[in-house]
């Protein structure tokens, strides 16, 4: 991750994304409301009957780290950008609670600066997407070993069923009417379904990379309100330089499946999320593979 992460780092880290980054609410990326309440049912299902829980955040976003710990949790983040995690530490509500304990660190290497069997509940928004899709297996292997037997690993993750046919910029902007789907969908669709796809998607690595995206904004923005605006021009300044790696919802499940199990899925569509990002309850396999790691590389 940190080689894959570094080749971004200087737009990722850089002051301009940082600071939209920073922009929470309607127009920011992160969970809403309606999210971070299934996501809190999903966390008291996973607590039972536990009185001291341990949560692992991968990734600074503020809302899930304060919902962890306004439910009196200590919370460790992890992520790996230091402008980043100290920009999103700020906007935090509970940022000066002493269980806030976050640091730098990579992914891949959970289980060489984290103690092994230490979490009951592992949460991340928009997190394994920003991983290189044959690094997948690495990281799953590194957060099982870190988290307990039977511990939840709860994230919400973009998944993309490839559409049969390939559709204009227009279409997707009558569906998003029609359906009332979106904003965040309509982006993915833009992405993924449109020739932006042909240019900008890498079906070998799944990765979308959304630097054009902004190509659209003249033909979209007098069918946006102001409030589906803000979020869309929100996304774009952010993610001219992000990678996204998007697969189908079967080989994310495929790849999770070695450490995890799933227990359960659902999937909210608002603003600010989509029914094709999805929050899933993961429990730790813990079998022999968590423990076995690969070499290094010479």
């Amino acid at each position: 991750m940190e080689k894959h992460t570094k080749k971004g780092m200087k737009s990722w880290g850089a002051k301009e994304n940082v600071k939209s980054r920073a922009k929470r609410g309607k127009s920011s990326s992160g969970p809403d409301e309606k999210t971070l309440e299934v996501e809190k049912r999903f966390i008291e299902i996973a607590r039972g009957n536990k009185k001291k829980i341990k949560t692992l955040i991968l990734g600074a976003t503020p809302e899930i780290r304060d919902l962890s710990l306004g439910m009196g949790f200590e919370t460790t983040t992890v992520d790996i950008s230091p402008r980043l995690l100290l920009a999103l530490t700020n906007v935090m509500e509970h940022k000066d609670n002493p269980s806030n304990i976050f640091m730098v660190g990579d992914w891949l290497k959970l289980h060489k600066f984290l103690e092994k069997d230490s979490f009951d509940i592992a949460l991340g928004d928009l997190a394994v997407n920003n991983l290189p899709y044959n690094l997948w297996d690495d990281f799953f292997k590194s957060l099982s070993y870190v988290m307990k037997k039977d511990g939840c690993f709860i994230p919400r993750h973009p998944v993309f069923n490839y559409p049969a046919e390939t559709r204009t910029c227009n279409e997707v902007i009558q569906e998003f009417r029609r359906n009332n789907n979106s904003v965040m969908e309509m982006i993915l669709e833009l992405g993924l379904s449109t020739d932006y796809a042909k240019e900008n998607y890498s079906h070998k690595e799944k990765a979308l990379a959304w630097i054009n995206i902004g190509k659209y904004d003249k033909q979209i923005k007098k069918h946006l309100t102001k409030e589906e605006y803000a979020f869309y021009s929100n996304m774009t300044t952010y993610g001219k330089d992000l990678i996204t790696i998007l697969g189908s919802e079967k080989e994310f499940l495929k790849q999770i499946s070695k450490y995890f199990d799933l227990k359960d899925r659902k999937a909210v569509g608002t603003i600010g999320t989509t029914y094709r990002i999805p929050i899933y309850v993961f429990k730790n396999k813990k079998n022999i593979f968590s423990s076995i790691f690969r070499r290094p590389k010479k």
